[in-house]
């Protein structure tokens, strides 16, 4: 039988094994919790057909109009704020990066042009999404908050999180609305679908854009039809030649 000395001994090593092992455990767990998120990276074009229109979201915007539920011709993602949100203090390069909606929704306009093709980044929790005039903004999907500046002046607070498998960013500016946007990518990493929400200007908008890995198909333009051929002339009248 084991003296008290050796049952004491015996059960602090334990005690420092099951100790080193929780602690591991606590530290693998967000690499681990990593590995079940999806994944946001890469080249995504936009796909007109399956996105709202922007010509309904502008009407939306000044009130008018029953949803942005029309199709095709839509804009995409990232349609906030700044250029670099990278740090606490990213600077962005125009008027409408606050994601204001304008009397004649010029911004949306913008914003539509713009952001026909998404540039993602996304290292867990580092997530940056880079537009087509080559605007970046940053997110931390932990929840950390950003605060982007503008070249005009003010300010526009920033948060990601994870919500049911989403990515879901939040950014309030110090005037204009409140815009929510949310990333979802599908299972098999093809599709790509931004639902913006913009709240507190005449009335909620909300714009859904779908986004695919290939760029859209070029309309090919119809071959030129062949034309017929002109009737050949007629032969002179010999008569007319003849020498009287």
């Amino acid at each position: 039988m084991d003296s008290p000395r050796v049952l004491r001994s015996r059960t602090v090593r334990l005690a420092a094994f099951a100790a080193g092992t929780l602690v591991s455990a606590l530290i693998a767990a967000p690499g681990l919790a990593a590995l079940d998120l999806p994944n946001l990276s890469g080249k995504w074009y936009l796909n007109k057909d399956a996105s709202d229109s922007p010509d309904a979201a502008t009407r939306d915007s000044q009130g008018s109009g029953s949803g942005s539920s029309s199709r095709g011709g839509g804009g995409g993602g990232g349609m906030g704020m700044g250029r670099h949100g990278g740090g606490h203090h990213g600077r962005s390069s125009g008027p409408s990066d606050d994601g204001r909606l304008s009397e004649d929704g010029s911004p949306l306009r913008d914003a539509f042009q713009r952001t026909q093709i998404l540039d993602i980044k996304h290292e867990e929790p580092r997530l940056s999404v880079t537009d087509a005039a080559g605007r970046e903004r940053v997110f931390y999907t932990d929840g950390r908050k950003v605060e982007e500046e503008h070249s005009y002046g003010g300010t526009t607070k920033v948060t990601a999180r994870w919500k049911d498998g989403h990515v879901e960013v939040t950014s309030a500016p110090e005037k204009g609305p409140k815009v929510t946007e949310t990333y979802a990518v599908t299972a098999d990493h093809s599709q790509l679908t931004v639902t913006t929400i913009f709240q507190g200007g005449r009335r909620d908008v909300t714009i859904r854009r779908v986004y695919q890995t290939t760029p859209p198909a070029r309309a090919v333009p119809a071959a030129p039809q062949p034309t017929a051929p002109s009737p050949p002339a007629p032969d002179p009248d010999p008569a007319e030649d003849a020498v009287v």
